[in-house]
C-alpha cells in the first residue's frame, strides 16, 4: 500500500498541501513514528495518518478547527458499529 499512497499523493502540490513521508526501518509504533518525523515538521502543525486508514473526513476542516482553537493537539474520531474488527 506504501507505493500506492506515495504514487498517488506524491508531494501533495496537486492537492494544495506539502506532503513529507517518514518511513521506519523498524516498527516503533505511532509515538515512535511521530518522534522520528520531528525533524521534518519542526514547529509546523502536522497530521498523523496511518497508511491503512481511509476516511471521507475533510482534513482541511480538521486543520482549520485545530488552528482556530489554537490547540496543542486535535484528535479526529469516528464511531464504529463493531470496533473490534478495526484493531
Amino acid at each position: 500500500m506504501r507505493d500506492q499512497i506515495m504514487g498517488h499523493f506524491k508531494d501533495g502540490k496537486r492537492y494544495g498541501v506539502n506532503i513529507k513521508y517518514a518511513e521506519e526501518e523498524e516498527e516503533l509504533g505511532t509515538a515512535g513514528s511521530v518522534l522520528n518525523a520531528q525533524p521534518l515538521v519542526k514547529d509546523e502543525d502536522f497530521l498523523v495518518l496511518m497508511g491503512d486508514q481511509l476516511t471521507s473526513v475533510s482534513l482541511k476542516k480538521l486543520m482549520s478547527y485545530h488552528k482556530e482553537k489554537k490547540a496543542i493537539a486535535t484528535v479526529g474520531l469516528k464511531r464504529m458499529g463493531v470496533p473490534l474488527q478495526f484493531g
